[in-house]
């Protein structure tokens, strides 16, 4: 039986991700996104070769993009470094995706979900609505993604829109102020 994917949380639980950092920027800083999350680390394909073992062979054969194997009770995930900066920013996304919405399985699914947590952790619709975002060439200079993931992100924002939860959208849009300004949360509502 195949069930259909849940966007709703995966749209959700990017921006809960997001509402995580520390020192939110654009483009989102992927790699400090991951460090939020302990039992989760990232490496390179020549650097799991070098660190496991893992031959570059075995390694594509498994993905030419990337993948997420456990080991020792972590998470790890592989991405190929060779490829361009857009592609390995989205890989990175995407398995963080499959790692934050606890996939059992990469199925089309569980794939469709966490292509769906990436699209809103790289390009937040709150940071799109509040800068008003609209080209493809702005997604890409703004959010440091390939032609193709800015299409399906300006395709699919008004969905994804309807998805947020306000709060996690208000928390966005706090964050995407703090960045703007240079304030911190407690400065920008006046707090000591």
């Amino acid at each position: 039986m195949t069930t259909s994917p849940d966007y709703r949380i995966a749209t959700n639980m990017a921006y809960q991700t997001l509402s995580q950092c520390k020192n939110f920027s654009l483009p989102i800083r992927i790699k400090g996104i991951v460090r939020i999350y302990p039992d989760v680390k990232i490496l390179s394909y020549s650097k799991a070769d070098s660190k496991y073992g893992l031959s570059s062979d075995m390694l594509m054969e498994q993905s030419e993009h990337g993948f997420t194997m456990l080991k020792r009770g972590r998470r790890i995930i592989l991405y190929n470094e060779k490829k361009d900066i857009e592609t390995k920013r989205f890989t990175v996304a995407h398995e963080l995706g499959h790692c934050v919405l606890e996939h059992a399985k990469d199925d089309d699914t569980s794939n469709k979900e966490a292509n769906c947590f990436a699209r809103n952790i790289l390009c937040p619709i709150p940071v799109v609505k509040e800068l008003q975002i609209e080209t493809e060439d702005d997604y890409a200079g703004f959010f440091a993604v390939s032609e193709p993931m800015a299409s399906a992100s300006i395709n699919l924002a008004n969905s994804d829109f309807n998805y947020i939860d306000r709060n996690l959208y208000d928390r966005m849009r706090d964050l995407l102020m703090c960045y703007m300004t240079g304030y911190t949360l407690a400065e920008l509502y006046g707090y000591p």
